[in-house]
């Protein structure tokens, strides 16, 4: 994690497991991990976070990927626990086998998050907060989660 981040311990581990517009995913993941960090305070906090679904190849992660990405591509607005929510596509580098970024804007705040599928998994990263979201800090943790995964893959 970039300087100034700690793991945040109310992350509700057992949240709802929320996907853009509801849409159907094709596939469960056989394996699901994530971790949360917030940096600052107040209305100045920043929360950062990682995750990773893998499922049980790399064509149900392929597929997975690509049905949020075509889900993405006309899903523009949604609601999730009363709140609305405003999703636009973003520029993100490209890692992995395939990446793609989406803006999340919801009632002052906003969440950057970037997507890659590498082999049977897809690697998620989020960053934002209410004053500030940068792009660059998730593009770097998806790069450097897709190296990490990548390498230890190849054990």
């Amino acid at each position: 994690m970039p300087a100034g981040y700690s793991e945040d311990p109310s992350k509700d581990e057992d949240g709802p497991d929320k996907t853009f517009c509801n849409y159907r995913q094709p596939y469960t993941a056989k394996i699901e991990v994530s971790a949360a960090y917030q940096k600052g305070g107040g209305l100045k906090t920043e929360i950062a976070s990682i995750a990773l679904r893998q499922y049980a190849n790399a064509d149900q992660a392929k597929a997975s990927f690509a049905k949020m990405a075509e889900t993405l591509e006309t899903c523009k607005q949604d609601t999730s626990e009363g709140q609305k929510l405003t999703y636009a596509l973003m520029n993100l580098p490209k890692t992995g086998d395939d990446s793609l970024g989406v803006r999340i804007e919801t009632q002052g705040a906003t969440v950057l998050q970037g997507f890659a599928v590498v082999g049977p998994t897809l690697i998620s990263t989020g960053a934002g907060g209410l004053m500030s979201a940068d792009a660059d800090v998730v593009a770097d943790l998806l790069d450097k989660q897709v190296d990490r995964y990548s390498a230890a893959a190849a054990r």
